[in-house]
């Protein structure tokens, strides 16, 4: 997750909107990664108020 945080403070610019498909999926498969991932992205957005993302998993 470090390497996502990385990436997405600071590689990449978070668009807007954010729709992560197949979440079901995956957090069947990996329901730790989908927990520690939802709360990464919480973070960015508690960090990044000005540029806060909204995701919505699908």
């Amino acid at each position: 997750m470090s390497a996502f945080w990385d990436a997405i403070t600071g590689l990449v610019e978070m668009p807007i909107n954010f729709t992560f498909i197949g979440w079901d999926s995956l957090k069947e498969l990996l329901p730790d990664v989908t927990v520690t991932l939802a709360k990464t992205l919480e973070q960015y957005n508690e960090h990044r108020q000005n540029h806060a993302c909204n995701v919505l998993y699908s």
